[in-house]
C-alpha cells in the first residue's frame, strides 16, 4: 500500500488511524491524542527500504519517508522522530497528516521523513 505524501485523514474522538496486515491483525494504531503503538521496533534516521506488503509514505519524487514492515510490524523513518509536541502541530507542506475529530493535527510525517506527535510511540505492543 502507497500513499502518497499531502494526504489528510481525520481521526474520531475515540478512534485512531490504524494499519493493518494481509491478515487483519494490528500493525500500527496512532490515537486521536497522538501516541502511536507500533508491534514491532523503531528505526530511524535510515534509508527505509520496503517490499510489496509494506505500508509506504512516499515523497515527491517517489523516494521512501516512512515504511511500516509486514508481518514484523517494524516503523522505519527516514529522519528522527520528535515526540510530545505540543498540540495542535503545524505540518510542514508535503506532509502526510493525521488530524482528530477537532481538526487537530495529533500526527504527521513531513517531507524528509521526520515522524511527528503530540503523544508518545511505544513499541513491541501485543495488540488484542
Amino acid at each position: 500500500m502507497s500513499v502518497k505524501a499531502g494526504e489528510t485523514t481525520s481521526l474520531t474522538t475515540a478512534g485512531g488511524f490504524i494499519v493493518q496486515d494481509n491478515a487483519g491483525a494490528k500493525l500500527m494504531v496512532i490515537d486521536s491524542m497522538g501516541n502511536a503503538n507500533i508491534k514491532g521496533t523503531l528505526t530511524q534516521d535510515a534509508e527505509p527500504t520496503a517490499d510489496t506488503n509494506d505500508f509506504v509514505i512516499q515523497n515527491s519524487t517517489g523516494g521512501l519517508n516512512l515504511v511500516l514492515t509486514q508481518p514484523e510490524g517494524n516503523l522505519l523513518i527516514k529522519d528522527p522522530l520528535v515526540q510530545s509536541q505540543n498540540s495542535p502541530l503545524s505540518p510542514t507542506l508535503n506532509s502526510f497528516v493525521i488530524q482528530n475529530k477537532t481538526g487537530n493535527v495529533v500526527a504527521y510525517v513531513n517531507s524528509s521523513g521526520g515522524m511527528f506527535l503530540t503523544g508518545a510511540l511505544t513499541e513491541s505492543v501485543l495488540f488484542g
